[in-house]
Parts: C-alpha cells; sequence; structure tokens
C-alpha cells in the first residue's frame, strides 16, 4: 500500500475530532453512570469500583484538557490525533485492568479512535498506532497476570482484537488513501476548471463579436462587453430580450419558429449601422436556452470587401506598372507632334484629347500604386481643426473650386486625433470635390464631435440629392462612380487613407442630402 502524506489539517480533519472528542466525553460520562448507578457491578464479573472511578475521572480530565486545542485548532490535527490515540489507549487499557481483563470486552472501545487515527493519518502513523494498542493491551494482561501463570483465553482475545486493530487500521486507511487522492484530483480538476473558466471570460470579454445567452423566456443570462455595447444594455442582472432589443427578440422568436429570414441584418433604435445575429441552441432542445452572436453588418461588409479587393489591388498594381511605361511613350510622343506646325486646329484638338486622358490615367496608376505600397510610419497627433483649416485653405487655392461654399463649425475646445495630415487633407477634398460635383452650388458643412465613448468623429454634409439607394453599397469600391467625369477612385482612395490612418469612413443614412463620418482613433491623454 503506497504511503500516503500527512495533511495539515482540513476541515473535515477537524470535524472528525471534535466529533472523537464528544464521544469520549460522552463515553465516559456513561462508564461513570453505570459505575454510580450500579450497572456495572451487573454487566462485569469483577469490578475494582474505587479504581475504576479514579481511572474514569482521570480520563475525563484528560478529554477535557484535549478539547480546547481541538477548538483552537492548535496545534497541528495529526499530532493532536496521535497524542488522542496515546491517550485513549492507556485510558482504555487502564479501564480493562479495572474490569478484569480483556473479557470485560471493554478493549473494543479502542476500535473508535482507532479508524478515526486511520482516516486522519498516513498508513504508516496508522499502524504505529495499531501497534501502540495492541501492545498496551498485551500490557495489560502482563500485568495482570504478573506472579502467576498466563491465561490462554485471555491472551487470545487479547490476540484478537489486536488483529481487529490492524484489520480496521488497513480498511479505513485504504478508504482514507483513496478518500484523498480523490480529493486531491478533484481539487486539481476544480483548479483546471477555474482556471478554464476564467479563460473562457476573458477571452468572450474582449471578442469584437457580442455574445448573447438567454433561455427559453427570453431572459438574458450573459453578455458580453461587445454584446452590451451593441445592446445598450448594462451588466446588472437578468433583464428580458424584449425590454433592450425588440428587433431582436423578433429575430429570435422568428428563428426558433423554424424561419431562415431571422438571419437578416437588424437595426437597434438609437444605433448607426445595423446587427447581423447568428443564433444556436444550447442543448438539443431548440426551444430551450440560445446562443446569440451579434456582429456589426458594416465590419462583415467591411471584410467581405477586403477579401475582394486584396486580389484586385494586387492585379491593379500589376496592370498599373505594366501601363505605366508605354502610356509614358505615348504622352511623350502627343507632346512632340504638338510641336509641329503643320498641325490644323482640328488635329491640336485630337492632341489635346490624348494629352487630357494619359495625364489621368497616369493620375489612376499613381494612386493605385500608392495604395499598394507598404506604410508603416507613425501616426502623428494632430489638432483637427487646425488640420481642417489648412486644407480648407489649399482647397480654395484652387480656380475651380474657390467659389464653393464650405462652412467649418470649430469644437470649443481642441481635439486631438492620430492622422497623418497630409493624409486627411486628401480625403477631404475628395469629398468636397465629390459635393461639388453632385451638389453644385449647395453649402457643405464640416462638424465634429465625440461619441458617447470618447470617440472623435467629423462629418461632411451638403444639401444635394444625396446618393441612390441602389449605389450606397458600392460606392466605396473602386472603379465606381455616378458620374460619366469620374474616375471612381475618390472614394474608394479615401477610405483605404483613413483605414491607413486607424480611422474609419462611412457614409451615413439621411433623409436629405450627404453625410460621410470619418472616425479617429483616439490620441494619448
Amino acid at each position: 500500500m503506497p504511503p500516503v502524506s500527512l495533511r495539515s489539517g482540513g476541515i473535515e480533519d477537524w470535524r472528525a475530532l471534535r466529533a472523537l472528542t464528544l464521544y469520549r466525553l460522552v463515553l465516559i460520562g456513561a462508564l461513570l453512570g453505570a459505575l454510580e448507578s450500579g450497572i456495572s457491578l451487573q454487566v462485569f464479573e469483577q469490578v475494582d469500583a474505587g479504581l475504576f472511578r479514579q481511572i474514569s475521572r482521570a480520563y475525563a480530565v484528560a478529554a477535557l484538557l484535549m478539547l480546547a486545542p481541538v477548538l483552537y485548532r492548535r496545534p497541528r490535527s495529526p499530532l493532536q490525533m496521535g497524542v488522542q490515540f496515546a491517550v485513549d489507549a492507556l485510558g482504555v487499557a487502564a479501564l480493562v485492568y479495572a474490569t478484569g481483563g480483556i473479557q470485560s470486552g471493554l478493549g473494543i472501545l479502542l476500535i473508535t479512535p482507532m479508524i478515526v487515527a486511520a482516516l486522519l493519518l498516513g498508513t504508516r502513523m496508522a499502524l504505529v498506532c495499531a501497534s501502540m494498542g495492541t501492545l498496551m493491551m498485551f500490557g495489560e494482561e502482563f500485568l495482570r497476570h504478573l506472579g502467576r501463570p498466563l491465561s490462554t483465553p485471555d491472551i487470545t482475545s487479547t490476540g484478537v482484537l489486536g488483529l481487529m486493530l490492524f484489520a480496521s487500521t488497513a480498511a479505513a486507511s485504504t478508504v482514507a488513501a483513496r478518500a484523498r487522492r480523490s480529493e486531491a484530483k478533484a481539487a486539481q480538476a476544480g483548479t483546471a476548471l477555474a482556471d478554464l473558466s476564467q479563460l473562457n471570460e476573458s477571452i468572450i470579454g474582449t471578442m469584437q463579436t457580442g455574445v448573447v445567452v438567454v433561455d427559453g423566456e427570453g431572459t438574458l443570462r450573459l453578455t458580453n462587453e461587445a454584446a452590451r455595447h451593441f445592446l445598450g444594455a448594462a451588466a446588472a442582472g437578468p433583464v428580458s430580450l424584449h425590454s433592450i432589443a425588440p428587433a431582436l427578440e423578433q429575430a429570435w422568436q422568428t428563428w426558433r419558429s423554424g424561419s431562415v429570414l431571422a438571419q437578416g441584418p437588424i437595426r437597434m433604435p438609437g444605433r448607426d449601422g445595423e446587427l447581423v445575429p447568428r443564433f444556436s441552441p444550447l442543448g438539443a432542445d431548440a426551444r430551450g436556452a440560445t446562443l446569440i452572436l451579434l456582429d456589426d453588418a458594416w465590419q462583415l461588409q467591411e471584410q467581405a470587401r477586403q477579401l475582394k479587393l486584396a486580389a484586385l489591388g494586387r492585379l491593379s498594381a500589376s496592370i498599373a506598372h505594366e501601363i505605366r511605361n508605354p502610356l509614358s511613350a505615348i504622352t511623350q510622343a502627343g507632346q512632340l507632334l504638338a510641336e509641329d506646325e503643320r498641325l490644323d486646329a482640328g488635329q491640336h484638338k485630337l492632341l489635346d484629347m490624348i494629352q487630357r486622358h494619359g495625364t489621368r490615367i497616369d493620375r489612376i496608376i499613381r494612386d493605385v500604386l500608392d495604395l499598394a505600397r507598404p506604410h508603416d510610419h507613425p501616426i502623428p497627433v494632430i489638432d483637427l481643426d487646425r488640420c481642417v483649416e489648412q486644407a480648407l485653405g489649399a482647397y480654395r487655392e484652387q480656380p475651380l473650386t474657390a467659389a464653393q461654399v464650405i462652412h467649418h463649425h470649430k469644437a470649443s475646445t481642441a481635439r486631438q486625433v492620430r492622422c497623418d495630415p497630409a493624409h486627411l487633407q486628401q480625403v477631404l477634398h475628395n469629398l468636397w470635390e465629390n459635393a461639388a460635383e453632385h451638389a453644385p452650388g449647395r453649402r457643405v458643412d464640416v462638424l465634429s464631435g465625440r461619441d458617447s465613448r470618447g470617440v472623435t468623429w467629423l462629418d461632411i454634409c451638403d444639401a444635394g440629392p444625396g446618393i441612390d439607394p441602389a449605389m450606397r453599397e458600392r460606392i466605396f469600391e473602386p472603379f465606381v462612380s455616378t458620374s460619366p467625369r469620374g474616375i471612381g477612385l475618390g472614394l474608394y482612395l479615401s477610405r483605404e487613407l483613413c483605414e491607413l490612418n486607424q480611422a474609419q469612413l462611412r457614409y451615413l443614412e439621411q433623409p436629405r442630402g450627404t453625410r460621410f463620418r470619418i472616425r479617429f482613433a483616439s490620441a494619448p491623454t
């Protein structure tokens, strides 16, 4: 049997010691009561009443003295158990001596403390206690038969009692060892489970996807930070899904009815954009608890757009690089032809067309190649209003845009954001040029602010006809334009430049006009 290390004293150990102490006090009280009432004279064939009384009182005093260390849990429980068993072995042996020897049957009282000792101590120490108890019983018999022949029945009974002590020790030690191993495994599993639970909570808490668990009645049982942001719900106790997100609750009920329409995007009141919910049953019963995953529809569209444009970007960069050399030859040839004095006005018009379209193609190539190059420069911190004013001044220097009315609503306090000023200027120029082309003569407003999370935004608004709903999903794609004179790269390049600066460019729907919003990365405070 492998040795089991001693425990330093768990709660169960101290409970066992307290129970043994109370058992000892009750036992001694019963023995004294039997002696005083005369019952012991009827039970035992031989009893020395005076000696029995003195031994019982001494045993009771020792039991009371051992009660205080148990209650205060000092010293360690294994040490106290060893001392208590020694006192029990000595006390029981003395009581056996006072009642005429092993045939009185009082030796069996040692079994209970022996079992408790085997449960609390290691196997080796428990066997030492069993040996001590056996030797005490044999010593009592040798002392009682001192000066006269030993009684074979008494020695045999003492040996049987010793075997019972060792047998109970072996059985209790085996049970205790298994219990301790099971307890250690359970503690280890509990620690691993707690660590895993903490890890899961950490992972779920940092996910960008909203995680919601609702029971069969539609009550929220679990939400992470992203879900609380999407739903506008606090982290307090369970609430009804219908009370905070009626649209999501309706989509959930639709999904439970078996309809595939529940997987479509939903719009939350007071929030820009849409959410895409995904529902999964927790368990075999679809009418029970449900796991709901919430994703920002714009982010999903952005991921799809990035995947679609990645290949297009590589292809465009390769094509642009290959086109640039023959394009340079064409434009240079056109310039040389323009110097020929024999050309008439019609031929000069054709050469101007060649130069104009060659310049346009060269601009497309430069823009595409610029986006294909890696940008690993640090993003500077700028004053937003000052940068907008500088961009507005440079924009008004252009002769074709000088008449455009752009009103910049300055903030009352300076707002610091992370953005490359040259990139922001190019983005603003592209947006203002779009407004000038699609809403000529209309006023353009530039406003800034902060949302509830402290994110700074910049809006560019015009009062023009707005964007056709059929084109809103494609306005940020390359080479998509609603103007016959447009290249279709202005908004695409603007969005890419914003992303290079960890910002976001979005189109916000409104009843009239057009509104674009730039959300900047937070600057250090």
